[in-house]
């Protein structure tokens, strides 16, 4: 999820978990400005942290990915 993050263009990100019947974490990107990769290579990333983690989502700001949750 980090170099996904990384690909849209951050230079940082934060971490958050929680814990309730499930463990969630919410990685969101923080300063933006880096360069931008070609958004090929997220597809395959969301494909394989979908069959690694069940329910993942992606929060995108235009075709920008800003954050990724997911519960398992």
């Amino acid at each position: 999820s980090l170099l996904i993050l990384k690909r849209n263009g951050f230079t940082s990100a934060s971490i958050d978990f929680s814990v309730d019947e499930a463990l969630g974490c919410v990685v969101s990107g923080k300063d933006s400005g880096g360069e931008i990769a070609d958004a090929f290579e997220d597809e395959i990333s969301y494909a394989l942290l979908s069959a690694l983690l069940g329910k993942v989502e992606f929060i995108k700001d235009g075709e920008k990915v800003v954050k990724i949750e997911f519960e398992g």
